[in-house]
């Protein structure tokens, strides 16, 4: 399950990179730097049970950085208070919220669409993805919400008794979720 990458991402990830070369080929480059190291971390750091929680942050920054090629760079804010360099996480919790939020989140707001916040300390960390709710609502296809269902049993195996997941719905207009590892 961890060395699942969506092949749409790769796919439009790779014809976003194709349009920028004419255009912006130094971003293109950049680009296609920030994919290959996405695809090292999922293919060889996030084989391992924990890693760094630095190595976390940096494969979703390229994660975000990548469809912001499509959505727009302001429609991605990503705040986090510095984190000490000795925490450990299990791998890929926290893109299965993000995905979400960009897979049902409205494209048309003002930016940004949507907001993450990270913070740690001592006693805990927390991740919060929030995203403003479409108007048109997509049918799940045939593997629709079983990224959901995996980082439940996920934390359930690896964090048990020791996280939380909390899913509001604010004035029917914003999908707030808070992920938080005690």
């Amino acid at each position: 399950m961890k060395n699942q990458i969506n092949p749409h991402f790769i796919f439009n990830t790779l014809n976003n990179i194709d349009s920028l070369i004419a255009i912006e080929p130094s971003k293109a480059s950049e680009s296609i730097m920030k994919l290959s190291d996405i695809m090292r971390y999922v293919l060889y750091e996030a084989t391992a049970d924990f890693v760094p929680l630095e190595k976390e942050i940096n494969y979703l920054k390229n994660f975000i950085s990548l469809h912001a090629l499509r959505l727009s760079p302001g429609f991605f804010e990503f705040n986090s208070k510095p984190v000490r360099n000795d925490l450990l996480i299990a791998p890929m919790l926290f893109i299965p919220l993000v995905e979400n939020a960009i897979k049902h989140g409205d494209k048309k707001v003002k930016h940004p669409g949507i907001k993450m916040y990270l913070e740690a300390d001592d006693h805990r960390l927390c991740f919060e993805v929030r995203n403003f709710l479409s108007d048109i609502r997509i049918n799940k296809d045939n593997a629709g919400g079983i990224g959901m269902i995996n980082l439940r049993r996920r934390l359930d195996l690896l964090y048990p008794d020791k996280h939380t997941l909390e899913v509001e719905v604010i004035d029917n207009k914003e999908y707030k979720v808070r992920l938080c590892i005690h």
